[in-house]
């Protein structure tokens, strides 16, 4: 639906699978582009917003 997409593109809402099922059959692509899109916002966002947080980790050797 058309409140649907708007909500989409005011990032009021994301990408579930049935709107990516939907949006597959609508511009013939596959469900899995839209929720890779999706996927790949959500990380850079999280990214963004916790950036500093992530500065913090120290990564974990293998135990030789």
């Amino acid at each position: 639906p058309r409140t649907r997409i708007e909500r989409l593109a005011n990032e009021q809402i994301g990408v579930t699978a049935d709107t990516a099922l939907r949006l597959s059959k609508a511009f013939g692509t596959t469900a899995e582009l839209w929720l890779n899109l999706q996927n790949r916002f959500d990380v850079q966002t999280a990214q963004g917003r916790i950036a500093d947080e992530l500065k913090q980790i120290e990564p974990i050797r293998a135990a030789s």
